[in-house]
């Protein structure tokens, strides 16, 4: 999960950090080892509405 926010394409604002951050932290809890590929497009989903274009 660590670091996984510096591969989006584009800078995220800093003020928009630190809530995708707890976001983010949150639907890591909901998945299991086995969903990882679920998880992965929750996620990508979650960063494309905080990163700046």
């Amino acid at each position: 999960m660590y670091g996984l926010h510096y591969n989006h394409p584009t800078k995220f604002k800093e003020t928009n950090f630190i809530e995708w951050s707890k976001k983010a932290q949150k639907l890591r809890d909901r998945y299991s080892d086995e969903q990882i590929e679920d998880f992965r497009i929750e996620l990508k989903k979650l960063s494309d509405k905080y990163y700046v274009v």
